[in-house]
């Protein structure tokens, strides 16, 4: 009886141990691995101190760009479609700037007249978003920054 009920927990421990692992892999993604289905992005910027200014940049999962944006009366509009190469450095580019170690809220409160500007971001099902207003944060910067690099070469506006 006692080999029995010793086999039992052991198959117990060890289904444990597989289910645990699967949930890891799942929830940091294969193995690193970022694909087109993992990554998403929305970046608003919006001003109406000085007039109506408006900025957004979408990534979708499937890798679709679109980037809109609106100054009083002028307005550019422009999408495209992003490989999984581009993908896959956004990503690794988002991850190693640490975005998802960022605040939530960036609001430098002594400030004014300053665009409000948020950034959403979901990788491997983990989703972030952060921003506020008059932010002068370096790995939010750089970030923005990338993804207004990455409007100018490859979206025909």
């Amino acid at each position: 009886m006692m080999k029995g009920f010793s086999k039992i927990w052991l198959i117990g421990i060890l289904a444990l141990l597989v289910g645990g692992g699967i949930s890891a892999w799942q929830w940091f993604g294969a193995l690193g691995e970022i694909s087109k289905n993992n990554i998403a992005i929305t970046y608003t910027s919006e001003n109406y101190a000085w007039g109506e200014q408006i900025q957004r940049i979408e990534i979708s999962k499937n890798g679709e760009i679109t980037y809109s944006s609106k100054n009083g009366a002028k307005k550019e509009e422009g999408s495209g479609k992003l490989s999984e190469e581009d993908l896959k450095e956004i990503s690794d580019f988002i991850v190693s700037n640490r975005f998802f170690d960022l605040s939530d809220d960036l609001t430098i409160p002594s400030c004014a007249d300053a665009p409000t500007e948020y950034l959403e971001i979901t990788i491997n099902k983990k989703t972030h978003r952060s921003g506020g207003g008059c932010i002068e944060n370096e790995t939010f910067r750089v970030i923005v920054e990338k993804l207004e690099e990455i409007v100018e070469n490859k979206i025909e506006l």
